[in-house]
């Protein structure tokens, strides 16, 4: 039997390329939205935990 290769160099070059990318991305996209800030912070350290448990 003549072994191949499941998949082809370039294909799983911009397979891994294109995935990089998607999660760049994403996380960009994620962190502007949920992510660090101080804006956030200052919310953080104003609200206490009654008011957190209210909007659950």
């Amino acid at each position: 039997m003549d072994e191949g290769n499941i998949i082809s160099v370039p294909v799983f070059l911009i397979m891994t390329v294109v995935i990089i990318i998607g999660y760049l991305l994403v996380n960009y996209i994620v962190n502007k939205k949920w992510g660090y800030t101080e804006k956030r912070e200052k919310e953080l350290e104003n609200t206490d935990e009654t008011d957190f448990m209210k909007k659950l």
